[in-house]
């Protein structure tokens, strides 16, 4: 059984995106006494962030400290935003669609083949010593559910955003006998 990450799994690190890419369209449009607002959203979506993922978080600063910082340069600097918010749209929907997890009966075979890297790790089935089946909030209304495999070495696999019905297969699959 192949299971892969939904796009739906992501919005959190998308909207982030989005949301800078818009605030820093609309900043120069506006009047001066009216900027600082949309200035402030940077700085208001890296703190988002830090509470939605580390990865949030990450293209958050990445997209957004040069246009903040340029902005005191000039404010249509902050336009710099744009391409770079723009690349990471892409380069997250390529990571998405580069993961894929094969379940087995007797493992689990974690494949990323994306643009910088490329890896396969395989991890047999008596390595296992717990799998959890998490749902948070938006998981719940969006459908899908996040796997947490613990292995016997400490070492710890997470599988983000598979579909809920997935999730529950593969649980039964490799706790069925485990």
């Amino acid at each position: 059984m192949e299971v892969k990450p939904t796009v739906k799994a992501y919005l959190g690190e998308i909207a982030i995106l989005i949301l800078s890419i818009l605030g820093s369209i609309a900043a120069p449009l506006f009047p001066q006494q009216y900027q600082w607002f949309w200035y402030a959203i940077p700085i208001a979506l890296i703190i988002i962030s830090f509470f939605i993922s580390k990865r949030a978080f990450v293209l958050a600063l990445i997209a957004l400290v040069p246009g903040a910082v340029g902005y005191y340069f000039s404010k249509y600097f902050a336009m710099v935003t744009i391409p770079i918010a723009l690349v990471e749209l892409y380069l997250l929907f390529k990571y998405i669609s580069s993961i894929r997890y094969i379940i087995k009966e007797d493992g689990v075979t974690v494949s990323v083949d994306f643009i910088f890297m490329s890896s396969t790790r395989t991890i047999p089935k008596d390595s296992i010593s717990e799998l959890q089946v998490n749902t948070g909030p938006l998981g719940k209304i969006l459908g899908y559910a996040d796997i947490e495999i613990k292995l016997k070495n400490k070492g710890e696999i997470k599988i983000d955003g598979v579909p809920k019905d997935a999730a529950d297969k593969v649980r039964k699959m490799l706790i069925g006998s485990a």
